[in-house]
């Protein structure tokens, strides 16, 4: 009965992180591939630490889009997933007035920055380049933040401003709502604003032919308009590692998971040894009476089957809460697989037949 006990617990124990490490597994390969609302796939980003590499960038990007491999160019204050500011905006209201809206996301871009990001122009225009470029008082907002001003029938000429009354200016665009950081949260209010700043990342738009070479163009470039070092990231990578924590939690759990089984296996091969030499007798008499090898086999391991059974009922609860209860951190959740459940068990009633069999 104690040996039963144990190898129960142990079953108990095994079920339980094997179906954690795969609702987990799956919920990350879910954020992983799920549509943020512009494309982060193919983009190189170079940052600009100084006040010269920031001066020369459009030199630089009217050279570096000669080269086929590169489509489009951009640069931004800020990248996607390493944060982006919040601050208080005004915006006018109903009665013509000027209203504070907190917790607005403000992106400070230049010129071509949703075409090089694959954000979508739902109303109005982009921003202006050419001899009458947009430099100041112009806004482009997405669906969340047209939302937030009450803004929903007509946003465009809408006026708005920052704390302070500083960049007065309105609205000349709405883009598609768009994940700026992990998903963890939802989607933010953001505002898209022309120019004002001074340090930032550059970043370049790849056809993804000829990675290595194209960086290395890119580098070369680099080297003749500025003297500090060249250094680089694509966006898709840097945006992946805020699951750095989850995907390390889950090989851990997987890792866990290993050993759970490991040593629930060997626990069964000393019960099943156990219970053979406990029944030898009746193996010998079984076998004069015509039983054949597979029948001794289901004999001894019919039980132990059942223990698994039983063990994979009595972890449903239990890890069903571990994994909604973690599913919680998460905005956006992959649902729950509950055949997950049927998988493991049959998995296990197979490990263990096989064990037994051994």
């Amino acid at each position: 009965v104690t040996r039963r006990a144990l190898i129960t617990v142990q079953f108990c124990v095994s079920i339980f992180v094997v179906v954690c490490t795969l609702f987990m597994s799956k919920q990350i390969n879910f954020v992983l591939n799920q549509s943020l609302g512009f494309d982060k796939d193919n983009l190189l980003v170079v940052p600009l630490r100084d006040s010269i590499a920031f001066k020369n960038q459009d030199v630089l990007k009217n050279e570096l889009l000669k080269d086929p491999r590169i489509t489009s160019i951009t640069a931004a204050a800020d990248v996607m997933g390493m944060g982006v500011g919040s601050g208080i905006m005004f915006g006018e209201g109903r009665d013509g007035e000027m209203v504070q809206h907190g917790g607005i996301l403000a992106l400070f871009v230049g010129d071509d920055y949703l075409e090089t990001m694959g954000l979508t122009l739902l109303k109005g225009r982009d921003f202006q380049t050419g001899p009458k470029a947009d430099v100041d008082g112009t806004y482009i907002l997405n669906e969340s933040a047209v939302k937030l001003m009450g803004w929903s029938a007509n946003p465009l000429g809408k006026k708005m401003t920052f704390w302070g009354g500083n960049n007065p200016g309105q609205v000349i665009g709405v883009v598609n709502d768009f994940n700026v950081n992990a998903l963890y949260q939802g989607i933010d209010p953001m505002v898209i604003v022309k120019g004002h700043w001074d340090t930032g990342y550059l970043q370049i738009r790849l056809t993804g032919d000829d990675l290595p070479g194209v960086i290395q163009h890119v580098q070369e470039k680099w080297s003749q308009h500025d003297a500090s070092p060249f250094e680089y990231f694509f966006l898709d990578q840097r945006f992946n590692e805020q699951y750095k924590e989850d995907r390390a939690q889950n090989q851990l759990l997987s890792a866990l998971s290993t050993i759970c089984i490991f040593i629930s296996l060997l626990g069964l091969i000393g019960l099943s040894a156990f219970n053979a030499t406990q029944r030898t007798k009746e193996i010998g008499v079984r076998k004069v009476l015509g039983a054949n090898v597979p029948d001794i086999i289901l004999l001894l391991s019919r039980n132990t089957l059942g223990l698994v059974v039983l063990s994979s009922l009595l972890m449903i609860p239990p890890s069903w809460w571990a994994v909604t209860t973690r599913l919680k951190t998460f905005v956006y959740r992959s649902p729950i697989d509950y055949s997950l459940y049927v998988i493991v068990t049959l998995l296990a009633l197979g490990l263990v037949g096989i064990t037994i069999s051994f």
